[in-house]
């Protein structure tokens, strides 16, 4: 297992604690925005679901939304 002190920046230096911290934040950011998108995907699949549309018509129209691959948008839509 990679520990984060194990790690070097491309200087050849063990990173410092500014670095550590600037990557856990861009870490929290990502993970943020995933959430977010999980979120938004679940609440437009059951939207849609509401007004009658088929889960095939709901992956289409969500993946040409999102700009994700309609396999990616199945795994999202079958978890609602």
């Amino acid at each position: 297992m990679n520990d984060q002190s194990d790690q070097k920046n491309p200087n050849g230096n063990s990173p410092s604690l500014d670095e550590l911290l600037k990557e856990a934040r861009q870490d929290g950011i990502l993970e943020g925005r995933l959430e977010e998108r999980m979120t938004g995907i679940r609440l437009l699949t059951m939207a849609y679901r509401q007004l009658g549309m088929t889960d095939a018509q709901i992956i289409e129209r969500i993946s040409t939304e999102y700009h994700i691959s309609t396999s990616e948008t199945t795994l999202y839509v079958y978890s609602v």
